[in-house]
């Protein structure tokens, strides 16, 4: 918890070695609009339970303006894609992937769900907890960002005792009665695509001995992922957490490959902002440890309605309206959520 309600701006590049806290940055890091933001904690509470216990809310004793819910919001104009709009997006982004030999393209919707008439963030908090034990549950509510809630399956990056770890999440498919599910071609690629980014990019940045896990069927929610993972030995001497941040983030799981002409493809044709929708946060630094998680399964506070953001990964296989069905059991994640408050 910080009590000061300002906010520390981070240079992305000179102060993220040595900065530490929560660390909350945007898809665009480079952009105008959107700011890496460091939050300099003034308490910080560690427990297995989300209910905060009562020695902890002693220690605010002359604080009564934490102790209310207050939001801030941050009330621009979104644009809601419908059915029609995004399987042009997807068969556009098709057209770039053949023309211009491009591997992949992730591209992302809103869509705007109603908050029901009692609904309040702790308690959605709450429950996203109890229903996502294994995917990182956060809420963070900043002046001029805005509130946002949600349930990532995916680390970016994991640093404690000298050893870096990093997954590839990439591949998906609705739950159903089958005990396994059965892969395409298409998920499959996507898999090895990401995943042979990330150790293209580790080997570059100077880590010899990358282990490997997978690919393997992993579940979140509603729907099924495939999932690889990596780890390494850090040498303190050389290490840079900037430099790796930089060669991981994004990730061709939401953005693409080649990364800058699917970035530059993105920027130009999604008819929203991003804002922190693929960006990441998390720890950083924080008791010789960090822990980066992609923002994913994620959704923006108004005061009476929710935006939620999707994506999905195009490669040339891909076919429109799976690719927005796809979205739609992503969506599911959340709005499952909100009907049980």
């Amino acid at each position: 918890v910080q009590f000061d309600s300002s906010c520390r701006l981070i240079k992305y590049a000179s102060e993220m070695n040595t900065a530490s806290g929560f660390l909350l940055a945007p898809f665009d890091v480079q952009g105008y609009e959107q700011k890496t933001i460091l939050l300099q904690p003034n308490i910080k509470f560690k427990g297995n339970s989300v209910e905060v216990d009562a020695d902890f809310m002693k220690r605010f004793a002359g604080r009564q303006r934490f102790m209310k819910e207050k939001w801030f919001y941050n009330e621009q104009k979104h644009h809601e894609h419908s059915h029609a709009e995004f399987v042009d997006l997807v068969r556009r982004s098709i057209q770039e992937i053949n023309s211009k030999n491009l591997s992949k393209i992730v591209v992302s919707r809103v869509l705007k769900a109603v908050l029901p008439f009692r609904f309040g963030a702790v308690g959605l908090f709450k429950l996203l907890c109890n229903a996502y034990p294994s995917a990182f549950v956060s809420l963070v509510s900043l002046p001029n960002i805005g509130t946002w809630i949600g349930a990532s399956p995916e680390t970016l990056i994991s640093i404690a005792n000298n050893q870096l770890e990093t997954m590839s999440l990439a591949g998906t498919i609705k739950k159903n009665t089958v005990f396994q599910p059965i892969w395409g071609a298409k998920e499959t690629e996507e898999q090895r695509l990401v995943s042979q980014y990330i150790v293209e990019q580790l080997k570059q940045s100077g880590f010899e001995n990358v282990e490997q896990q997978g690919p393997y069927t992993t579940q979140a929610g509603n729907l099924y992922h495939l999932k690889t993972n990596f780890r390494t030995a850090i040498n303190q001497q050389h290490f840079q957490l900037s430099n790796i941040l930089s060669a991981l983030h994004p990730t061709p799981a939401v953005c693409g490959l080649p990364k800058q002409d699917a970035f530059d493809f993105i920027q130009h044709n999604e008819r929203h902002q991003r804002q922190y929708y693929t960006g990441f946060w998390g720890l950083l630094n924080v008791d010789q440890a960090t822990k980066l998680f992609v923002n994913l399964r994620t959704m923006q506070l108004l005061k009476n309605e929710a935006l939620i953001y999707v994506g999905a990964g195009i490669t040339s296989a891909s076919n429109a309206e799976m690719e927005w069905e796809e979205t739609a059991n992503k969506a599911e994640t959340l709005l499952n959520i909100l009907k049980l408050i």
